[in-house]
């Protein structure tokens, strides 16, 4: 739980990032959240909700589907 959930979520995201040259702060701001929120989300804090996960997949050009399972994944393992 907390900063020691680590999760597949939060790693993929972050793989993305580093491949697209983006840092959490800029996915934050295309988003439309702080990034308080967006940590939150990627650590199991926060819940996800579908239509979040459509606006970060797109951002990231990701699967929103496979990004909403590894949410649900984090969810699980990080007892949200």
């Amino acid at each position: 739980m907390g900063a020691k959930c680590t999760t597949k979520l939060s790693s993929e995201v972050d793989t993305k990032l580093y491949l697209e040259g983006m840092s959490r702060a800029e996915l934050a701001d295309a988003v439309g959240i702080q990034q308080a929120y967006l940590s939150n989300i990627l650590t199991g804090k926060q819940r996800m909700s579908v239509a979040m996960s459509k606006r970060i997949a797109g951002a990231l050009q990701m699967d929103d589907r496979a990004l909403r399972r590894l949410a649900l994944e984090t969810e699980r393992r990080c007892a949200v």
